[in-house]
């Protein structure tokens, strides 16, 4: 037992008073040892009897080094006089919880929630304090930045709605300067438009300015507009004497301490200052100053909205030069929903001219209706004067809009109009559904790990007991029960390849193994298991499926035959529940040109254009509740992977036909296809450990080695097989080979390989996983794992395994 635990240990049973209680207080110590929060044992007196790991690293030292010393010494000078004795006091009378402040060994504080309570002995007297605590400094740090985020959020809304409230410049800078004086606190504040044709930079809104000071300061002085206008540089000013000498404004008594400027930008150019000022002396820190830029962005906005209505009133050739510069569709109405003017681009989306356009109801334009539609936007906004929006889908464009409303004020602040601005937000949308359905794949993703993981387990046990009892029968056994039993040998081989294809759908898993292929055989197989469903199913409804196959003189195919089980398969199904009626399924095989095409083709109802347009499309499916829309898109990528392309013709009453074509094996696949693998001598006998916590994985691994002669001992789970491994190695008698699981409880695989090849560098060890050849490499090449082995695998596969760790190098 180490010195810290011990530590723990003797303060557990100085504040229980139970020195003979040994096993509680070991329990005890590992318990608060290990605890997250930090764990503070004291005297009355505030001597530290022992402190646990968390509660060392809060303070900055060893817990070693703490026992002993006064908690005083960690009591922050931030902390209020009275909350000393405050904290002292309830804590005896019966407990104290609340946030302090600590001061750690290097001097620096940081902020707790603390909980206190006094220990009685077992004489009934106070013996120690108790304090647990844990560090806040991240969630005081997260408080302040969503309190400082909502601000500033609040301030460029507020900015921003009032910017829109009126088109009238003069308006719009007497509410913006007075929102952004209001919303951010300062004394005062100024607003200053750069005047036409060398007219200077004069002072146009004003809020909690005195007005002798307005008139004195109303033109800025030509270096600081220098500097602001034409450099776009804000300035920020702890000294307000200075800005009195840049600006040249004139005042007999300084009525503020500190300022700020920041530019105006509209349309790529400066065309004014925002000027906001505080009484007391103000630090302005590199938030607030981001603030004041978005929100002098956001009034430049203001003013370029403003101005395109000034030049509305000047000249409609004028007006329709800018208006028609601009990117989204734009019209004006009145309050009666006629259009009064509209741009170019509106125009051209619902494909006439603006001159068509003026002079027609809105909602006879966007919504080919004889009515305002419920929800109008531009009801809603003359009703709540203020924006409205909406977004909808326009049938006769084939697109998605985006339709904003403002209301338009006159100077008495009636409502006289709206100004529509019109947005194609397609592309946005699909980009929408493109990350809603990347989101639903990942999640698929996440759940075929899960499922593939455990599948792969119970297939394991399956596929290897049914290999050994195939091994232990002989050729004068019952041959309908070795059929039987290949039968299971073959569902098994094929549902781990469908394992694997939900994991490659789902981009889990990225390895294939690809052979020689008769792809007439592949059709046959495909037509036997599916055969339930396109047969027997249909006659319990009482109608009939007649399958014709018409298989043609194909070469092979490079390709996994599994896979391409389950493309047909998925074909034949589909076929058949498109013959609710009965009808006929015709299936040929033919070759052409370096393609083999298969042809999948049902007599059924056919399909409509929208419906064969996105056939392949992931979770898109016409069978209602019964289907989930992964058949075809598996299929499109099984024959994608294999370089072939799948296509579908289809009308309504006419039938489907699903076309396959795949490329023929080269000569370059033959030849490889035909190369033996090296010889693997099996003879040689070995002493294996098994490490797997799932008792029926370890008993057939236990029994395939056993049965080929190797000595073989297992453990449940990490820590009892590190144990063995241990032993055998200590009396002379080390294991050739270690096997372990990769997933377990409380000692994962990758754990038990570091603690094997620490004992034992030179020990073999093989991680046996259901995630396959999903495992990171670099991460096996790091932790030395020589060889992997997926589950479900093969009683073949277990002793070429064993063999080549005896005789060759590792299979990684």
């Amino acid at each position: 037992m180490d010195s810290h635990k011990q530590r723990s240990e003797d303060s557990v049973r100085a504040v229980s008073g139970k020195e003979s209680d040994e096993q509680a207080a070991r329990l005890m110590a590992a318990a608060v040892d290990n605890a997250m929060d930090g764990v503070i044992v004291s005297r009355l007196n505030g001597d530290i009897i022992s402190v646990n790991r968390s509660g060392a690293r809060m303070l900055g030292a060893d817990a070693a080094s703490l026992t002993g010393r006064n908690m005083e010494e960690f009591w922050s000078k931030l902390n209020p006089d009275h909350l000393r004795e405050e904290v002292y006091r309830a804590t005896l009378r019966g407990g104290w919880e609340g946030e302090l402040t600590y001061c750690n060994s290097d001097g620096s504080d940081f902020p707790a929630y603390v909980s206190s309570a006094a220990v009685r002995g077992s004489d009934g007297r106070l013996t120690a304090m108790v304090g647990i605590f844990h560090d806040i400094s991240e969630e005081k740090r997260m408080t302040t930045e969503i309190l400082r985020r909502n601000r500033e959020l609040a301030v460029l809304n507020a900015v921003t709605t009032t910017s829109t409230k009126s088109l009238d410049l003069e308006s719009i800078l007497a509410d913006c300067i007075d929102t952004v004086v209001k919303t951010m606190n300062y004394d005062a504040g100024m607003i200053y438009m750069k005047e036409a044709q060398g007219g200077g930079v004069v002072c146009r809104a004003h809020v909690g300015v005195p007005e002798e000071a307005a008139a004195r300061s109303g033109t800025l002085g030509a270096d600081y507009a220098e500097q602001v206008i034409c450099r776009r540089q804000a300035r920020f000013m702890e000294d307000a004497d200075l800005w009195f000498a840049e600006t040249g404004a004139v005042t007999e008594t300084p009525w503020f301490a500190s300022t700020a400027s920041i530019p105006i930008v509209s349309k790529d150019r400066c065309v004014g200052v925002v000027a906001v000022f505080t009484c007391e002396t103000h630090g302005f820190d590199e938030l607030e100053r981001s603030l004041l830029e978005a929100v002098a962005r956001s009034i430049g906005v203001a003013i370029d909205n403003a101005r395109l209505f000034d030049d509305v009133a000047r000249g409609k050739a004028e007006w329709e030069a800018t208006f028609d510069a601009m990117t989204n569709g734009v019209s004006i109405h009145d309050r009666d929903y006629t259009i009064l003017r509209a741009n170019r681009n509106l125009a051209k989306m619902f494909g006439t001219t603006t001159a068509e356009l003026v002079g027609r109801k809105c909602y006879e334009v966007f919504h080919d209706g004889n009515a305002p539609i419920k929800g109008c936007p531009q009801r809603r906004a003359c009703l709540s004067r203020k924006n409205a929006t909406v977004t909808l889908f326009e049938s006769s464009l084939d697109v998605m809009l985006n339709i904003s409303v403002d209301p338009i004020f006159d100077r008495d602040g009636n409502v006289i109009g709206t100004v529509h601005d019109v947005r194609d937000i397609t592309e946005q949308e699909q980009l929408r559904e493109q990350l809603s359905r990347s989101e639903r794949l990942r999640a698929l993703g996440e759940l075929a790990g899960g499922v593939a993981h455990d599948f792969n387990n119970y297939l394991t046990v399956i596929l290897g007991n049914t290999q050994l009892l195939l091994a232990d029968s002989n050729d004068n056994s019952d041959d309908d029960r070795r059929e039987s039993l290949r039968t299971i040998e073959r569902a098994a081989t094929d549902a781990a390849e469908t394992v694997r294809r939900i994991q490659e759908f789902t981009r889990v898993r990225t390895a294939r193994s690809f052979t020689m292929v008769d792809i007439n055989g592949v059709i046959a197989d495909a037509m036997d298991v599916s055969r339930p469903r396109w047969k027997d199913e249909a006659l319990a409804r009482g109608v009939e499926i007649e399958m014709l196959n018409s298989p043609g003189d194909v070469p092979l195919v490079n390709a996994n035959s599994s896979e391409l089980g389950e493309v047909f398969m998925n074909l034949i199904i589909n076929a058949a529940d498109a013959l609710e009626q009965g009808g006929a399924i015709e299936i040929e095989s033919r070759a052409r040109g370096h393609w083999v095409e298969v042809t999948v083709a049902d007599n059924g109802e056919g399909m409509e254009e929208e419906v064969m347009r996105r056939i392949f499309d992931p979770f898109y499916t016409t069978k209602g509740a019964a289907g989930v829309g992964l058949g075809l898109s598996v299929t499109y990528g099984i024959i994608n992977r294999h370089g072939g392309e799948i296509s579908v013709e289809s009308s309504p009453g006419k039938g489907t036909t699903f076309c396959v074509r795949l490329p023929m094996a080269t000569v370059a696949d033959l030849e490889k296809a035909s190369v033996e693998e090296p010889h693997v001598d099996t003879e040689m006998r070995a002493r294996v450990l098994i490490i797997d916590d799932i008792e029926m994985i370890r008993t057939l691994l236990q029994g395939v080695l056993e049965g080929m002669g190797h000595t073989v001992e297992a453990a449940g789970s990490g820590s009892s097989g590190i144990e063995i491994f241990d032993r055998q190695l200590a009396v002379g008698e080390p294991f050739d080979l270690v096997m372990t699981d990769l997933g377990m409880p409380e000692m994962s695989g990758w754990e038990v390989v570091e603690e094997i090849k620490r004992l034992s560098p030179r020990t073999p060890v093989a991680m046996i996983t259901g995630w396959g050849d999903q495992l990171d490499r670099d991460r096996m090449t790091a932790s030395q794992v020589d060889h992997v082995i997926a589950k479900p695998f093969s009683v073949e596969e277990v002793r070429r395994l064993v063999a080549k760790t005896l005789t060759g190098p590792a299979l990684t």
